[in-house]
């Protein structure tokens, strides 16, 4: 008899952001009024996403952006809908353009 042979786990679509772009991200939030916060191993869009990194206005609010990553792009998720960026500074560019006009 065959024993079957253990599959490894599928690694998440959406990886961990490096320090230096969450010290980016933090400093970003802050600067417009918003509290960060780090949601860890989570599914957005039915993928898996090791880090989540949502943006509230205030602590009981709901996400006013929710941040992820995979190896290829960021992805900002807002009222506005979603879009993707090659970058974390273009993805803060294009949410500062989207807060702006919400205003």
């Amino acid at each position: 008899m065959a024993l079957p042979i253990p599959t490894p786990p599928r690694p998440p679509a959406g990886i961990a952001f490096e320090i230096a772009e969450l010290t980016l991200l933090r400093g970003w939030a802050e600067a417009r009024g918003l509290r960060m916060e780090i949601v860890l191993d989570q599914a957005r869009g039915g993928e898996d996403c090791e880090e989540l990194v949502l943006l509230r206005r205030s602590r009981d609010a709901p996400p006013a952006f929710i941040v992820w990553r995979s190896s290829e792009m960021v992805v900002v998720e807002s009222g506005a809908g979603v879009k993707r960026f090659r970058f974390l500074s273009e993805a803060l560019d294009g949410a500062r353009v989207a807060a702006a006009r919400r205003v």
